[in-house]
């Protein structure tokens, strides 16, 4: 999701912090080419998610945006040389483009605010932010996570004594549990080319109905539900304690 926002700031004498007032903003994100649409979705339930294919086909992990940078022509013509948008489009990455029509978005926000940063000229600082910058960082923590999602299913699945039981029953009793989809098929028993995920799928089923998870879960859940009553700088520290 691509955002961009007119702000202003200025010392608050009392407090020494900083107050910011948002004149304008835009968005282009999946399903929401503008802040219009982005409304409605929000007043929907439906998923705004589509598949991901994997880093390369796709930069964006929940989708990629809804955005036709034809729909701002006119504004860029009227205010540019008629050369402009086509070396835009021509020259920038669509990233870029996003961030541009997010910013054209801003500016229609609240009238005359374009002729004041005019004005300003110079001393109006525009920045553009975007996660697509960190999207090592993000394939990183995407590979840490499914790496401790792996360990954690597998650490559950092996205590589950229902995985044992279902592997001394018949061969022709498990081969049936499969193919009524009771049970996913063994990794060992599908190609090379799809243990990978089979593998994943295997143990993920066997953590899930594991009766050690259920238990750690609601003592966690207990746990986790104690709260501070009373005095918070007293009472924060004896339930600390307690839920150690």
């Amino acid at each position: 999701m691509i955002k961009s926002r007119c702000v202003q700031s200025h010392p608050e004498r009392r407090l020494n912090l900083r107050r910011v007032g948002i004149f304008g903003w835009g968005i282009v994100a999946p399903r929401s080419p503008n802040v219009e649409a982005f409304a409605r979705n929000l007043a929907s339930s439906e998923s705004w998610l589509s598949p991901f294919e994997g880093y390369g086909p796709n930069n964006f992990l929940v989708g990629n945006p809804e955005f036709s940078f034809e729909e701002y022509k006119g504004w860029i013509d009227a205010r540019f040389p008629p050369t402009r948008y086509r070396q835009l489009q021509e020259k920038m990455d669509p990233t870029t483009l996003f961030a541009v029509g997010a910013f054209i978005q801003t500016l229609g926000q609240n009238p005359g605010i374009e002729q004041e940063l005019q004005r300003l000229g110079t001393q109006a600082h525009v920045y553009v932010g975007t996660g697509i910058g960190n999207v090592i960082t993000i394939a990183q923590a995407t590979l840490a996570l499914d790496r401790a999602q792996r360990a954690w299913d597998r650490f559950w699945a092996e205590r589950n004594p229902d995985l044992k039981a279902w592997w001394d029953r018949a061969a022709e009793e498990r081969a049936a549990g499969v193919k009524e989809g009771d049970v996913p098929p063994p990794p060992e028993a599908l190609p090379s080319e799809e243990r990978a995920e089979a593998d994943r799928a295997w143990w993920h089923f066997w953590a899930g109905s594991c009766p050690d998870l259920r238990v750690y879960l609601a003592e966690m859940a207990k746990i986790e539900s104690m709260s501070v009553e009373g005095i918070v700088a007293s009472g924060k520290m004896s339930v600390l304690k307690e839920k150690q």
